[in-house]
């Protein structure tokens, strides 16, 4: 099993490592994860590095 490094730089770089719809504004974007579609089965497999801040809301 060999895991795969992608570093994200920008969020449009986010957007496209998601296969999401391009971003409205370059600097500033909500995904909701529920909506996002991961072709790749090995999907686990990936470990990223984000050049970015987040903010993550979960609903527990």
């Amino acid at each position: 099993m060999s895991e795969a490094f992608i570093s994200i730089k920008s969020v449009a770089d986010l957007h496209r490592f998601y296969n999401y719809e391009s971003p409205k504004h370059p600097l500033i974007t909500v995904i909701d994860l529920k909506n996002v579609s991961r072709s790749d089965e090995n999907f686990a497999d990936y470990l990223y590095s984000l050049d970015l801040y987040t903010i993550v809301y979960k609903k527990i």
